[in-house]
């Protein structure tokens, strides 16, 4: 054999091993995962959650894709981010379940608030409610500016939904063990990790960071949090900033109240680390912030989960968020949904009806935690 075909031998050779050994790690694993856990390169049988899947059969509320399918009345008007799409488990459904309220949601993506106030529907039979559900990471994304001009704020609403509770529960059910991962998976888990374990080198968008204890997740490695390596580098706002944030909030908070008949609200999801972050085994370094702009941007119309949801955390709720991924899980979504609902009913705008039936608290995942939007 002469030395050309010992050299291609020799590289059909080590692209054969390389096959193999894609295939073994392959048949190992289970599924790819959430996104965090996909785009880390982590394998998915370390970051799946354990805990059940929990959705409605049938969802309580309407997720429209275009605004043609905003051809009727609701009592609600909801335009979010990917935290509000999920129509079998969202947190819109617990909300619908605890109020009674017709609900349909808009994606933020794919529909603005200039297409849903000009609707006919909007114009003709406007919402008692505006929820704008957003991210805290997008906050400054998507209001980092403000033309100004701002017109007066027509006075504020006082209508009301009268509620009535949907006795509709969701389904719990067992979770799927995933298919066999393919040899794509595999390629990705094992060059990212070499990359960080052989090289010191992480490529990735995705930070793993050690937490103080163990049980805040139902996966195996629930002693470690997956987030977004852009959480840890959060920009530090000035109060000219958040000045123009609020600006921005209140020129969408106007368009929405224009017709004088309906109230809006932002409802705000915080990152995840800004939840997890006071339970990291080391502290962040100087100029990393863990905690959100929520505490800043306070407004009896501004609801902020971070508070509710970090209570929750350190009561030791587990899954408030997924594990692999950088949304809220189940207890999360039930959770945001009940904060909202009790803030909207202290400030008037659910009042409960003579037919209702009062919530057992004590069927809460979180039933310990005290609300603070409650009451005040």
């Amino acid at each position: 054999m002469n030395r050309w075909a010992w050299y291609n031998f020799a590289i059909l050779s080590c692209g054969a091993v390389g096959v193999l050994v894609l295939l073994v790690v392959s048949l190992g694993m289970r599924g790819d995962g959430g996104e965090l856990a996909r785009l880390g390169g982590f394998r998915y049988d370390d970051f799946r959650p354990q805990s059940g899947v929990v959705f409605f059969t049938n969802p309580l509320f309407r997720l429209a894709r275009t605004i043609e399918e905003y051809d009727q009345p609701f009592d609600v008007v909801v335009l979010g981010d990917s935290f509000s799409r999920n129509e079998i488990s969202g947190w819109q459904n617990y909300f619908v379940g605890e109020t009674g309220a017709s609900l349909i949601t808009f994606d933020i993506q794919r529909t603005s608030v200039e297409e849903i106030t000009r609707s006919p529907v909007y114009r003709k039979n406007p919402p008692v409610l505006f929820v704008y559900q957003i991210v805290e990471r997008s906050l400054w994304l998507r209001h980092g500016s403000c033309a100004g001009g701002l017109a007066p704020n027509v006075p504020p609403s006082t209508r009301a939904i009268d509620s009535e509770p949907v006795e509709v529960a969701p389904v719990v059910a067992p979770r799927e063990l995933e298919e066999v991962a393919g040899l794509n998976a595999a390629a990705n888990v094992l060059s990212k990790t070499f990359l960080r374990k052989v090289l010191g080198l992480n490529v990735t968008r995705v930070a793993k960071l050690p937490l103080e204890r163990a049980g805040l997740f139902s996966n195996q490695r629930s002693d470690e949090l997956l987030v977004y390596r852009d959480d840890l580098l959060k920009r530090q706002l000035s109060l000219g900033d958040l000045d123009i944030v609020s600006c921005s909030l209140t020129s969408v908070r106007q368009k929405a109240e224009s017709g004088g008949k309906t109230a809006f609200f932002a409802l705000v999801f915080p990152d995840k680390l800004s939840v997890y972050g006071g339970m990291l085994t080391d502290r962040l370094p100087r100029g990393q912030n863990h905690r959100g702009m929520m505490p800043i941007l306070s407004d009896e119309r501004l609801v902020s989960l971070e508070d509710v949801f970090r209570e929750a955390v350190a009561a030791g709720t587990m899954d408030l968020y997924l594990p692999d991924d950088t949304h809220a899980g189940p207890v999360g979504h039930e959770l945001a949904a009940d904060f909202l609902a009790s803030r909207l009913r202290a400030l008037g705008y659910i009042r409960r009806s003579n037919n209702a039936v009062a919530r057992d608290e004590g069927t809460h995942p979180a039933s310990a935690i005290h609300f603070r939007g409650e009451g005040t």
